[in-house]
């Protein structure tokens, strides 16, 4: 959390956190064809640690990067595991997995060059 903070320009020193609702993650999404700037994306929010339960979390602002670096997509939002995940015994826990829906915003369109010359060739083959 320390560090987390640090990128934000936010000095705290890790001996003061003593935090039991926090979890680090790992947020991913697909960038379909096409898609345009504003277009909403659904996400997955994962633990990466020893968290016991995401299920009413909330997603600070987090930029999605590509494999070049660049940012993609913007997600944040409150995160909602569905409900209980049955354990044998009857015990129950929550999920430390979660899908978002429509919880990012796509920031960059990925260019599509296929058609600067207006001609689009084919190749067919017979199976």
């Amino acid at each position: 959390i320390s560090n987390l903070l640090q990128g934000m320009n936010i000095k705290v020193d890790p001996n003061d956190i003593k935090s039991k609702n926090t979890a680090a993650v790992m947020v991913t999404a697909k960038l379909p064809a096409f898609a345009k700037s504003g277009d909403k994306l659904d996400i997955t929010v994962s633990s990466m640690g020893d968290a016991k339960s995401l299920q009413g979390g909330t997603l600070l602002l987090t930029a999605l990067r590509g494999i070049d670096g660049e940012i993609y997509a913007i997600a944040q939002g409150s995160i909602s595991t569905g409900g209980l995940t049955p354990r044998p015994g009857g015990a129950g826990s929550h999920s430390t997995t979660a899908t978002v829906m429509g919880g990012a915003n796509v920031e960059r369109e990925i260019p599509q060059n296929f058609s600067q010359n207006n001609d689009l060739t084919l190749s067919l083959k017979v199976a």
